[in-house]
């Protein structure tokens, strides 16, 4: 019986293995950075969505209560039973700053699906969880927000400080061009108070809220790093003028804009400016 002879094929040799592995890399570097820019533009859109979502809500809120629009909540003690009747929705009692109870508020009924639902609507998709500022710790922070409204929308009695539901949604001069909305970078509370901003040599350091609006969708490396510099510094061109965030105006639309775009100009959040 004839045996037949086995040609064995020589196997790839360790030069061969090393371009391929070398090829596959390269692949992956050229592949990594629109990779990355998709899923960004995807969680963007998202986010707008939800942004639309809460403005909508409190269309509807205004269209059943004579257009006034609900009051944004300050900060954990603003709590209570006129807090019940006016706030778009209530802290949590006892709790941190920037944790909302979704539960409570004006726009529960606005807002169906659940507790569940609205936390995920308020809470970005591209937010990885920056720490909030002026109150919780790296530790300690679990603040379930990522937008907040135009602080002036709160309209509480000038001279009592009583609660009242916020202005006219109709009042607002020139709707398309104020931000009811913004997109900020850990929101310690609903209530979103930006300042005129425009004087950087008499003012170097910009932030003098802790209010600060997001830079996320232009990528992570714009969110924490420079979110405390100044408007003098090179820096700032990596958080104010490359960063994006969303910001949804008092008409309705959305807008995808740098930090420095709505900073230095106040016509976009000052209500009472000059039109």
């Amino acid at each position: 019986m004839r045996q037949r002879s086995v040609t064995r094929r020589p196997g790839f040799t360790l030069v061969e293995l090393l371009v391929v592995i070398g090829i596959i890399a390269l692949l992956i570097s050229i592949l990594m950075p629109a990779l990355t820019k998709a899923r960004n533009q995807a969680l963007a859109v998202k986010c707008m969505n939800q942004s639309r979502q809460i403005y909508l809500a409190c269309a509807m809120f205004a269209q059943d209560n004579k257009g006034h629009l609900p009051r944004a909540a300050v900060g954990p003690g603003d709590i209570g039973p006129e807090a019940e009747k006016t706030n778009a929705f209530l802290h949590v009692p006892g709790a941190e700053w920037g944790i909302m109870d979704y539960d409570k508020g004006v726009l529960v009924p606005y807002m169906p699906g659940g507790v569940t639902v609205r936390k995920d609507t308020f809470y970005c998709p591209g937010d990885l969880g920056e720490v909030t500022q002026g109150g919780g710790t790296p530790s300690s922070d679990k603040r379930n927000l990522s937008y907040s409204f135009n602080a002036m929308v709160n309209s509480d009695h000038p001279t009592t400080g009583a609660r009242r539901l916020g202005i006219r949604l109709g009042s607002v001069k020139n709707a398309a061009a104020k931000i009811y909305i913004f997109e900020e970078q850990a929101p310690n509370d609903l209530w979103c108070l930006l300042w005129d901003l425009t004087d950087t040599v008499t003012t170097p350091h910009p932030m003098r809220s802790d209010d600060i609006l997001t830079a996320r969708h232009a990528g992570q490396k714009y969110v924490n790093a420079t979110r405390q510099t100044s408007p003098l510094t090179s820096d700032w061109r990596k958080y104010g003028l490359i960063g994006k965030g969303n910001h949804t105006f008092f008409d309705g639309h959305t807008e995808v804009l740098s930090p420095d775009n709505v900073y230095r100009r106040p016509k976009y959040y000052m209500l009472t400016a000059p039109e």
